[in-house]
């Protein structure tokens, strides 16, 4: 929950946030003006959201200097892929509920994972009906459908320490261990719980979301080759 102490410790010129948290954005009204983004950027296109928030700070030269930094980084990773144009799928265990949630094609990285090369494997859900059980970008999955999620790379969101426990004994289930990939080898364990880099759209996390595949499939270190320029950062802040 945002501390508006803490922000206003900061002095800020302008604040940016967005329309989920009306009450929370009239106490930040009192710091400074607020400009509320409109949509879910993961559902929608993350690049204009971020140009949006550009142009909000006069940053627009800077940010098409970050992309065309990402897009080359992106075409470097296509162009080393084992195979052409793999499938994959986003997926963690609700031990709450006993099922797999599974992230959609909704999310902004799924985008970042086309252009690399990757197709969403094909029995994962559309937005659409995902969005008639759940969320446009996530649903519960039972396991006894766990095959729809089979791909030629599976990436796996771990929960936080306080569950570590059920995510250990779910990859350990034969429920689990019946999926191709696990049998070959071909899961992508997130660097962070929860999987915040793949729902939340912004530079640096989209660089990250390439560092999971640069690791997972071609075992390279975010900083080695065509290096994340924002390795050193991440690691600092996340």
């Amino acid at each position: 929950e945002t501390d508006p102490e803490l922000v206003a410790a900061g002095a800020p010129e302008i604040l940016i946030s967005n329309e989920w948290f009306p009450e929370m954005n009239d106490k930040l009204a009192e710091i400074a003006p607020v400009v509320v983004m409109k949509g879910d950027a993961s559902e929608t296109d993350w690049r204009a959201h971020n140009r949006a928030i550009a142009q909000l700070v006069d940053a627009e030269d800077r940010l098409d200097e970050e992309f065309a930094t990402l897009d080359a980084r992106i075409a470097d990773l296509r162009s080393r892929l084992p195979k052409e144009n793999p499938t994959y799928s986003i997926v963690g265990y609700d031990p709450d509920a006993g099922t797999l949630s599974v992230w959609t094609s909704a999310i902004y990285s799924a985008g970042v994972m086309e252009q690399a090369g990757f197709v969403m494997a094909p029995n994962v859900l559309s937005p659409e009906d995902a969005g008639k059980i759940g969320y446009a970008a996530l649903y519960n999955l039972s396991l006894e459908k766990i095959s729809d999620v089979d791909a030629d790379y599976i990436f796996y969101v771990p929960r936080g320490d306080e569950e570590a426990a059920a995510d250990q004994a779910f990859v350990a289930d034969p429920v689990w261990n019946s999926l191709r990939a696990v049998q070959e080898g071909n899961v992508i364990t997130a660097s962070l719980p929860w999987g915040p880099h793949f729902t939340r759209p912004n530079v640096p996390y989209a660089h990250m979301v390439l560092d999971e595949v640069y690791r997972g499939i071609l075992d390279q270190a975010p900083t080695e080759g065509f290096a994340n320029p924002y390795a050193d950062w991440l690691t600092a802040n996340n």
